[in-house]
């Protein structure tokens, strides 16, 4: 569910409002270490992992590990809408999904450890996420649960009905609290059916009005967070109809001002590929490695070139791409940092070529700032 995320009305001050629950890391990793070759060629250069909480292992069906949060830890801080996935195979990475529910939007997301760097950096990013979603959304309360209208409400009043009993009929109000359900019956034969009626929602009403407000947030961290951000927006019930407190269309505003938020957070990463597949020719692919990709694909003409000329052409063309899929910044970083190591002539084999993966640091590249508003 990817449009949970868009709008910057709102997610201004989302950082420092987050930091009541989390402070993140303000630098993300860039750099990037070997860690070997996938069944592609493809070589991730990533930082290492860090400790996660406990977690308890589960395979699915479908071959994809799952670490499942334990029962005493699900709720907490760390923890809770938060679960790891292993990787399972060459082509589904490990990473952190986000997976809540609020106000009926389930609302998940992946964070995978390849395109953050590392399985740290992508839980930190779920994380936070996290924190972005249920502070900018409240869970419902329980007035409101209390008022809504059942499809099998006859009345047009939520916890007013009337009843067939063994002394007559009866308008009967009920209301269900911590200390168990309420109920009054008010008789037709006695009082007259527009008296016992209007007796039984008075009654409601007077029970509602009485009724301490409170979030219906079952987990520990989301009831502590809803208690912090919108505990002063508790109000007794003023009526007995149902209120909307937050339309169903401000909530996917706020859940897409969110996604776009930490889409454009993502840190851009580079995928760069060279390899002869041929006697006389030699392939550079270059990609942003996003979904879809932006890639661009040049041939080389090794024939008759030496060694020396075929490294210098391959790094002029290696550079050339990279501009043309990001900018000149990114280029030359990219080139100082690993072409010269990759296409050092001692080390580098035309024949085996090299397929690399890499995060580009931000001081590398141009990102915009987004300067959101707060909602009313």
């Amino acid at each position: 569910m990817k449009s949970e995320d868009e709008g910057w009305s709102f997610i201004g001050n989302l950082d420092s409002r987050a930091q009541k629950i989390n402070r993140l890391s303000k630098s993300r990793q860039n750099a990037i270490k070997h860690c070997g070759e996938t069944k592609d060629s493809s070589r991730i250069l990533q930082p290492g992992y860090a400790k996660y909480p406990s977690v308890i292992s589960d395979k699915l069906e479908h071959r994809v590990t799952v670490e499942k949060i334990s029962r005493q830890t699900k709720h907490d801080a760390d923890t809770y809408g938060l679960r790891r996935e292993k990787a399972a195979g060459a082509h589904h990475g490990a990473g952190w999904w986000v997976s809540i529910r609020r106000r009926g939007h389930r609302i998940v997301r992946l964070f995978k450890d390849s395109i953050y760097g590392s399985g740290d950096e992508a839980y930190r990013q779920a994380r936070a996420y996290r924190d972005a979603i249920i502070l900018a959304i409240p869970p419902a309360t329980n007035l409101e649960q209390a008022v809504l209208l059942r499809k099998n409400n006859r009345s047009g009043i939520s916890g007013v009905r009337r009843v067939e009993t063994a002394d007559g009929d009866v308008w009967q109000a009920t209301l269900m609290t911590n200390e168990g359900q309420k109920r009054e019956n008010f008789s037709i034969a006695k009082f007259g059916e527009e008296a016992a009626k209007s007796m039984a929602i008075t009654q409601r009403r007077t029970w509602l009005k009485a009724l301490p407000v409170t979030h219906l947030a079952y987990a520990h961290h989301a009831a502590e967070v809803a208690r912090a951000q919108f505990g002063d927006k508790l109000a007794p019930a003023d009526d007995i109809l149902p209120e909307v407190r937050l339309a169903d269309a401000d909530i996917k505003v706020r859940i897409k001002e969110i996604n776009d938020q930490f889409d454009a957070a993502r840190p851009k990463r580079l995928r760069v590929r060279v390899k002869s597949y041929s006697t006389d020719r030699v392939s550079i692919a270059v990609s942003d490695a996003e979904s879809p990709a932006r890639k661009k694909l040049m041939h080389l003409n090794r024939r008759g070139k030496t060694g020396i000329e075929i490294i210098d052409a391959i790094n002029r063309s290696v550079r050339e791409t990279v501009t043309a899929i990001h900018d000149e910044k990114i280029a030359r970083w990219f080139c100082s940092t690993y072409g010269n190591e990759l296409l050092n002539p001692q080390a580098f084999s035309i024949d085996d070529g090299f397929n690399v993966l890499v995060i580009v640091p931000e001081d590398s590249s141009s990102r915009v700032t987004h300067r959101p508003d707060r909602y009313p």
